[in-house]
């Protein structure tokens, strides 16, 4: 897999703020601790990242055909524990079938926003359009690709799934809800 930074900028809101510990006792008293070493300290607001900023080209994502257009928001930001991409993939373009087990089972989430592709899910082949959101639990065989004539843009969260979710194909689809909810 090969990729190139294609540029990149961030805006990040600062702001100084003092760290204090305060107790309010029942008799209405108050008594406040500043934190040694943090008075004034800077604290993040908020981070802003724009789509058509840091734009990665990658070659043959799990050995699929062609590039695909990749923008990685929030990375080393976020303490969400998942991360969030958005792709672009031209005609003809796909990410490889692969899969997510053991110790780097990852759950994911694809939301279609632009085009018209196709992707493969277990033994199964489900069309998707833009308003489309596909889950795949850990452990599930998948990959897609765009079988349209114009771009296909796709919003992606990947991570670690809890204890406890499905861990696979066969335990999802056992499950209500886990056939297609929305489309004829």
């Amino acid at each position: 897999m090969k990729d190139s930074i294609l540029g990149r900028s961030e805006s990040v809101r600062q702001r100084q703020v003092d760290c204090f510990l305060q107790i309010a006792f029942p008799d209405g008293a108050l008594l406040q601790f500043v934190a040694f070493g943090l008075k004034g300290f800077t604290a993040t607001m908020y981070f802003k990242e724009n789509d058509s900023t840091g734009v990665r080209r990658v070659e043959g994502v799990h050995e699929g055909r062609g590039a695909i257009q990749v923008r990685s928001f929030f990375d080393g930001q976020s303490r969400l524990g998942t991360r969030f991409h958005v792709w672009e993939l031209d005609p003809g373009t796909s990410e490889g079938a692969h899969i997510h087990e053991e110790e780097g089972a990852l759950e994911e989430i694809y939301y279609f926003t632009q085009g018209r592709g196709r992707m493969w899910i277990g033994d199964d082949r489900v069309d998707v359009a833009a308003g489309d959101a596909i889950l795949v639990p850990a452990g599930v065989p998948h990959g897609f690709e765009n079988n349209g004539t114009s771009p296909l843009r796709v919003v992606l969260f990947f991570g670690k799934p809890q204890a406890g979710q499905p861990s696979s194909w066969t335990q999802a689809r056992s499950g209500a809800g886990a056939r297609d909810r929305g489309r004829p």
